[in-house]
């Protein structure tokens, strides 16, 4: 199942993809549930599961890549993805705390290079002075 966003949306001006992957395709489910109940358009998120164990490599990091992703992420989740978990990337998120807090508690693995520095720069966005 690929479930891909239309080409023609245009991202917010500093808005950001988040990637979680999941170890059971439950969990991805009801976070995704989670997400729309939350607001997010189901256009803004994104479904990939492996569906031939004889995909080529790298396939998957060509796809995200397309979709966004930087190159070194996308293969982060390809390999992912070849090992079995589920993916669910939400797109054009300007405000990523409810987002990962979301995925958080339907026990997603946050690609670690990312999420804390996420959470870091909108805790710094939210200590600056306002004018």
């Amino acid at each position: 199942m690929l479930n891909v966003p239309p080409t023609t949306a245009t991202p917010s001006p500093g808005a950001r993809i988040i990637g979680a992957t999941f170890a059971e395709r439950t969990d991805a489910g009801e976070a995704v549930q989670a997400l729309e109940e939350f607001g997010i358009s189901p256009i803004k998120i994104q479904v990939v599961v492996q569906l031939n164990a004889h995909a080529k490599p790298d396939l998957y990091t060509a796809i995200l890549a397309d979709r966004g992703f930087a190159r070194e992420e996308a293969r982060h989740f390809d390999q992912l993805i070849h090992e079995g978990r589920t993916l669910v990337a939400v797109y054009d998120v300007v405000d990523p705390a409810p987002v990962i807090d979301i995925l958080d508690h339907y026990h997603a693995d946050l690609n670690p290079a990312t999420a804390p520095n996420l959470r870091a720069a909108d805790a710094d966005k939210a200590a600056e002075p306002r004018e």
